[in-house]
Protein backbone atom coordinates (compact mmCIF):
# COMPACT_ATOMS: atom_id res chain seq x y z
CA UNK A 1 0.00 0.00 0.00
CA UNK A 2 0.99 3.35 -0.40
CA UNK A 3 1.35 6.30 2.35
CA UNK A 4 -1.18 9.28 0.94
CA UNK A 5 0.45 12.54 0.77
CA UNK A 6 -0.08 13.58 4.32
CA UNK A 7 0.01 17.73 3.04
CA UNK A 8 -3.60 17.44 1.70
CA UNK A 9 -5.04 14.91 3.95
CA UNK A 10 -7.26 16.94 6.68
CA UNK A 11 -10.29 16.11 9.29
CA UNK A 12 -9.02 12.84 8.70
CA UNK A 13 -9.26 9.60 10.96
CA UNK A 14 -6.04 7.19 9.82
CA UNK A 15 -5.96 3.59 11.39
CA UNK A 16 -2.56 1.89 10.50
CA UNK A 17 -2.24 -1.92 10.61
CA UNK A 18 1.34 -3.55 11.10
CA UNK A 19 2.32 -7.47 11.45
CA UNK A 20 5.68 -7.93 12.24
CA UNK A 21 7.16 -10.88 10.80
CA UNK A 22 10.00 -12.59 12.21
CA UNK A 23 13.43 -14.52 10.26
CA UNK A 24 11.45 -18.04 10.35
CA UNK A 25 8.21 -16.29 8.72
CA UNK A 26 6.20 -16.23 11.28
CA UNK A 27 3.44 -13.40 11.16
CA UNK A 28 2.44 -11.76 14.54
CA UNK A 29 -0.87 -11.82 15.69
CA UNK A 30 -2.86 -10.15 15.98
CA UNK A 31 -1.91 -7.14 14.05
CA UNK A 32 -0.86 -3.89 15.88
CA UNK A 33 -3.77 -1.12 15.04
CA UNK A 34 -2.91 2.22 15.86
CA UNK A 35 -5.19 5.24 15.07
CA UNK A 36 -4.88 8.86 14.81
CA UNK A 37 -6.50 11.82 13.51
CA UNK A 38 -5.26 14.85 11.27
CA UNK A 39 -6.35 18.10 12.08
CA UNK A 40 -5.39 20.99 10.42
CA UNK A 41 -8.84 23.14 10.90
CA UNK A 42 -8.58 25.84 13.39
CA UNK A 43 -11.67 26.14 15.66
CA UNK A 44 -14.26 28.93 14.99
CA UNK A 45 -15.69 31.42 17.72
CA UNK A 46 -18.31 33.79 17.60
CA UNK A 47 -19.80 36.14 20.67
CA UNK A 48 -23.79 35.38 21.43
CA UNK A 49 -23.63 38.44 24.20
CA UNK A 50 -23.11 41.36 24.23
CA UNK A 51 -24.82 41.63 20.27
CA UNK A 52 -22.96 44.04 18.16
CA UNK A 53 -23.83 47.59 19.07
CA UNK A 54 -25.60 46.96 22.39
CA UNK A 55 -25.77 49.17 24.91
CA UNK A 56 -24.99 47.37 28.19
CA UNK A 57 -26.45 48.73 31.82
CA UNK A 58 -24.84 46.19 34.21
CA UNK A 59 -21.25 44.64 34.78
CA UNK A 60 -21.16 41.89 31.44
CA UNK A 61 -20.25 38.54 31.31
CA UNK A 62 -19.12 37.96 27.72
CA UNK A 63 -19.72 34.35 25.91
CA UNK A 64 -19.84 32.94 22.80
CA UNK A 65 -19.32 30.21 20.93
CA UNK A 66 -16.10 27.56 20.15
CA UNK A 67 -16.42 24.81 18.13
CA UNK A 68 -13.58 22.58 16.77
CA UNK A 69 -14.74 21.54 13.04
CA UNK A 70 -13.57 17.77 13.07
CA UNK A 71 -16.70 17.29 16.28
CA UNK A 72 -15.89 14.46 18.09
CA UNK A 73 -12.39 13.26 16.24
CA UNK A 74 -10.69 16.86 16.21
CA UNK A 75 -8.17 17.44 18.75
CA UNK A 76 -10.35 19.79 20.89
CA UNK A 77 -10.05 23.62 22.00
CA UNK A 78 -7.26 24.24 23.93
CA UNK A 79 -7.93 27.70 24.88
CA UNK A 80 -10.40 30.36 24.31
CA UNK A 81 -9.03 34.28 24.39
CA UNK A 82 -10.57 37.47 24.01
CA UNK A 83 -9.12 40.54 23.16
CA UNK A 84 -10.95 43.81 24.73
CA UNK A 85 -10.11 47.46 23.87
CA UNK A 86 -11.67 50.61 24.82
CA UNK A 87 -12.44 52.60 21.67
CA UNK A 88 -11.57 56.26 23.61
CA UNK A 89 -8.20 55.27 24.08
CA UNK A 90 -7.08 52.45 22.25
CA UNK A 91 -5.94 50.59 25.29
CA UNK A 92 -6.16 47.04 25.91
CA UNK A 93 -7.83 45.09 29.09
CA UNK A 94 -5.27 42.82 30.15
CA UNK A 95 -6.49 40.75 33.07
CA UNK A 96 -3.28 39.26 34.05
CA UNK A 97 -2.30 42.65 35.38
CA UNK A 98 -5.86 43.65 35.94
CA UNK A 99 -5.64 47.12 34.31
CA UNK A 100 -5.36 48.71 30.76
CA UNK A 101 -2.64 48.60 28.39
CA UNK A 102 -0.98 50.50 25.05
CA UNK A 103 0.09 47.01 24.32
CA UNK A 104 -2.19 44.41 22.46
CA UNK A 105 -3.51 42.10 25.42
CA UNK A 106 -4.99 39.26 25.20
CA UNK A 107 -7.40 38.06 27.95
CA UNK A 108 -7.91 33.97 28.66
CA UNK A 109 -11.80 32.97 28.79
CA UNK A 110 -13.23 30.01 30.69
CA UNK A 111 -14.47 26.98 28.33
CA UNK A 112 -16.85 24.94 28.74
CA UNK A 113 -16.11 21.19 26.55
CA UNK A 114 -20.10 20.20 27.30
CA UNK A 115 -21.93 23.03 25.48
CA UNK A 116 -18.91 24.59 23.55
CA UNK A 117 -19.18 27.89 25.09
CA UNK A 118 -17.09 30.45 27.03
CA UNK A 119 -17.48 33.32 29.15
CA UNK A 120 -15.06 36.36 30.66
CA UNK A 121 -16.09 38.17 33.59
CA UNK A 122 -13.60 40.81 34.62
CA UNK A 123 -11.69 40.61 37.94
CA UNK A 124 -11.49 44.14 38.28
CA UNK A 125 -15.23 45.24 37.04
CA UNK A 126 -15.06 48.69 38.20
CA UNK A 127 -11.58 49.23 36.19
CA UNK A 128 -12.84 47.47 32.95
CA UNK A 129 -16.41 48.99 32.51
CA UNK A 130 -16.23 52.75 32.45
CA UNK A 131 -19.46 54.34 32.52
CA UNK A 132 -20.14 56.28 28.68
CA UNK A 133 -17.69 54.29 26.85
CA UNK A 134 -17.34 52.31 23.60
CA UNK A 135 -15.55 48.78 23.54
CA UNK A 136 -14.87 46.38 20.78
CA UNK A 137 -14.26 42.53 21.39
CA UNK A 138 -12.72 39.65 19.18
CA UNK A 139 -12.27 36.09 20.41
CA UNK A 140 -10.07 33.54 18.96
CA UNK A 141 -9.18 30.23 19.83
CA UNK A 142 -6.41 26.91 20.28
CA UNK A 143 -7.08 23.20 19.28
CA UNK A 144 -4.85 20.49 20.95
CA UNK A 145 -3.53 19.48 17.98
CA UNK A 146 0.21 19.08 18.22
CA UNK A 147 3.08 18.57 15.69
CA UNK A 148 3.82 22.14 14.90
CA UNK A 149 4.64 23.24 18.45
CA UNK A 150 1.32 24.65 18.29
CA UNK A 151 -2.56 23.99 17.79
CA UNK A 152 -4.27 25.52 15.17
CA UNK A 153 -4.94 28.99 16.27
CA UNK A 154 -8.30 30.40 14.80
CA UNK A 155 -8.08 34.05 13.00
CA UNK A 156 -10.48 36.26 14.64
CA UNK A 157 -13.13 37.51 12.89
CA UNK A 158 -13.99 41.33 12.82
CA UNK A 159 -14.68 42.70 16.22
CA UNK A 160 -18.10 43.72 17.66
CA UNK A 161 -18.53 46.78 19.59
CA UNK A 162 -20.99 47.62 22.68
CA UNK A 163 -21.52 50.58 24.55
CA UNK A 164 -21.21 50.58 28.23
CA UNK A 165 -24.08 52.76 29.67
CA UNK A 166 -24.64 52.62 33.43
CA UNK A 167 -26.50 56.23 33.85
CA UNK A 168 -29.73 56.06 35.16
CA UNK A 169 -31.92 58.75 33.06
CA UNK A 170 -33.04 61.54 34.26
CA UNK A 171 -36.39 63.66 34.09
CA UNK A 172 -36.30 66.56 32.84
Amino acid sequence: ETIPDWGAVNNTTVTLRSVGVNYAAVHESPPQLTQFYIDRSSPTSSVIFPSNGAFLASTPTLSGLTIDPFGANGAGIKTVKITLKRLDTNFYWNQLVSTWTAAVAQSTAAYQLGPNTWSFSSIVSTLTWQNGLTYSLDVFSEDKAVGAGNGNIEVPAAPITFNYDATLPAVA
